[in-house]
């Protein structure tokens, strides 16, 4: 089986997730930092484009690639165009939420509900089991709440699958990293604001679960697949193998 984690040598080749995507950032209030926006391009592969929170801007994100990001939009350009980013998602792309204002009110808008902003900036959030079998398995276990971190409160959306939840303070209990299918497509919450205060590894953190988030395939990790120079390489290594077998002959 291959595994998300592998060998030093193989991930030179492919990246940390096996997986690397053209993502639509949609700026808001906040714009995500040079330096997370380094760990997704340098650390996880990822391609960003940036686009202002704009109504025009939302239409060419949305016709442009197969996720689409929104930090913290105030629901501005994403209101003017939620029947085209309904009609992504349920196509077969994916959107994945930020924390933030106005950021539950989107979600509302495309499943229905009355989700409120549960904060949670001193909390801790921990890994669930349904994490298993996910491109989240090997996620860090808990959590640190930042300043700009905003858990879910009131009811998830039918079907809605929760891969983090508050397990202190006033968080307990409130889910901060959730998945909802729609259609053929899923909207991911990813309640953290990557603008905002924290040690490196409390951001890299969150940036893992990010590209977790963007390379997510619905189950068994085994399934991510390798480029051309993956399969090489094990290719090659298993040649060596059959060629020291032969010698001992």
């Amino acid at each position: 089986m291959i595994k998300k984690v592998l060998t030093a040598g193989l991930l030179s080749l492919i990246g940390t997730s096996g997986f690397a995507a053209s993502v639509s950032f949609m700026n808001g209030d906040h714009e995500i930092s040079s330096y997370q926006s380094g760990i997704m391009s340098g650390t996880y592969g990822h391609t960003l484009t940036r686009y202002e929170d704009t109504t025009t801007a939302w239409g060419n994100a949305i016709a442009a690639g197969d996720t689409i990001i929104v930090e913290q939009s105030g629901d501005d350009g994403a209101g003017a165009n939620l029947a085209a980013l309904d009609s992504f998602v349920s196509g077969g792309g994916r959107l994945i939420v930020f924390g933030g204002s106005g950021n539950q009110d989107l979600l509302d808008a495309l499943f229905g509900g009355n989700l409120t902003d549960a904060l949670g900036y001193t909390n801790s959030f921990t890994k669930t089991a349904a994490a298993a079998g996910t491109t989240f398995a090997d996620d860090v276990a808990t959590l640190v709440g930042l300043s700009s971190t905003h858990s879910l409160g009131g009811a998830l959306p039918t079907g809605s699958t929760v891969f983090y939840e508050g397990s202190t303070g006033g968080s307990t209990g409130n889910p901060i990293v959730t998945r909802t299918t729609k259609g053929a497509g899923d909207v991911f919450y990813l309640g953290f604001d990557f603008c905002c205060a924290g040690t490196d590894q409390q951001r890299n953190d969150w940036a893992q679960v990010l590209d977790s988030a963007i390379t997510f395939d619905g189950g068994d990790v085994s399934t991510i697949p390798l480029p051309a120079t993956g399969w090489l390489l094990i290719a090659g290594l298993g040649g060596v193998a059959s060629l020291r077998k032969r010698k001992k002959a």
